[in-house]
């Protein structure tokens, strides 16, 4: 547990709470940012023509 109440109702290491949550934010960012790349190129290698027929309506 991170925080914890006292007694007289004041919170126990809420600045850690912050820092735990910036940390896994930053960690997001990192993770999407690595994920976008690689699914990036992944498609680049894989790109075809392709060609848009028109119903008729």
């Amino acid at each position: 547990m991170i925080v914890s109440e006292t007694s007289t109702g004041y919170l126990n290491n809420y600045g850690l709470l912050g820092n735990v949550v910036v940390l896994a934010v930053i960690l997001t960012v990192f993770l999407m940012y690595n994920l976008y790349q690689f699914i990036s190129k992944k498609e680049e290698n894989n790109l075809q023509p392709v060609s848009i027929a028109k119903e008729a309506a």
